[in-house]
């Protein structure tokens, strides 16, 4: 997994001084249609019938978060919906259409999925970004930085 650097300050610690944090690179998402035909390379699937599958799928997840209910995605985990309330002092007070808010839905991954991507995955610096500017790696933003305060290698 690709990352960069970012200089940044903790929200919890405003007073602190700037770290460097590892930012991951996700890149654009693979359309659906890739994501088909790479699920069914080497299957009797054709690529069109896992692409409306997978959509199909999608709205039946869909309608079942939409009332309340949690959804299984087998062994990769269950989707289910989530929302932040306000309180009410008297329960007659309580009105949903004012005092909920913020509708989300999380993935909860199982532990076979979440563990399968933890002793998968690689991590290979990117750069650095700083600002608007981004470094291909950790020496050009040294030397960069070098340059600025008159100390330029040769």
């Amino acid at each position: 997994m690709d990352y960069k650097l970012v200089q940044k300050v903790n929200p919890q610690k405003r007073n602190e001084p700037a770290k460097w944090y590892a930012v991951p690179l996700t890149g654009e998402a693979e359309s659906s249609e890739e994501v088909a035909k790479a699920a069914t390379a080497n299957t009797t699937t054709a690529a069109i019938e896992m692409q409306a599958a997978m959509e199909h799928y999608g709205e039946y997840i869909l309608a079942k978060l939409q009332k309340g209910e949690a959804v299984s995605l087998g062994k990769l985990g269950t989707l289910r919906p989530t929302f932040k309330s306000e309180g009410a002092a008297d329960i007659d007070a309580f009105n949903p259409n004012t005092m909920i808010s913020t509708p989300r839905i999380r993935f909860i991954a199982s532990k076979w999925f979440r563990n399968a991507f933890k002793n998968g995955i690689t991590y290979r610096n990117a750069g650095v970004k700083d600002g608007d500017i981004d470094y291909a790696t950790i020496s050009a933003y040294k030397q960069a930085k070098a340059q600025e305060s008159g100390g330029g290698t040769e």
